[in-house]
């Protein structure tokens, strides 16, 4: 793989509220070409849509700031239109309400990735041991409720 591997993977960190046999239709969505990650600085001079693109595209990949600075912009720029409203509504509920280190996020995916692997074990202490180090980051109360059985 030629590509970061949390920058590749974090796509599946924004798909912790699907059940697992949706990865398998979205396998064809995955980044194979670098030229489809986005820039790592969030551009000047684009329009609020397309901030909020980016702010999704980057909330995808696990880069929560650069998500976080974009769809901001989309905001400023779009005010109360629909692409203002969309882009408020994402930032509260799709993104952490508190700033994590890229290592939360990092091993949040790496968590991720070994729940859907088969590895629950490994998943679960790697939900907890984030929980214990980062209490304020929502996604691994999230992803660590998955580990739950089910009725």
């Amino acid at each position: 793989m030629t590509l970061p591997v949390f920058k590749f993977l974090g796509l599946f960190g924004a798909l912790v509220s699907l059940p697992a046999f949706s990865l398998i239709f979205l396998q064809d969505m995955l980044p194979t070409n670098p030229k489809s990650i986005p820039p790592e600085e969030v551009p000047e001079g684009l329009t609020a849509d397309k901030y909020f693109e980016l702010g999704t595209r980057y909330k995808d990949l696990g880069w929560i700031f650069q998500s976080k600075m974009a769809l901001a912009k989309a905001i400023q720029l779009a005010g109360g239109t629909e692409v203002g409203l969309k882009a408020r509504r994402f930032l509260d509920t799709k993104l952490p309400k508190n700033s994590v280190p890229a290592e939360a996020t990092q091993r949040n995916v790496l968590g991720f990735n070994q729940m859907f692997s088969g590895n629950k074990g490994a998943a679960k202490k790697t939900f907890e041991n984030l929980i214990a180090k980062f209490p304020d980051f929502e996604w691994p109360y999230s992803n660590l409720s998955f580990q739950a059985p089910r009725p």
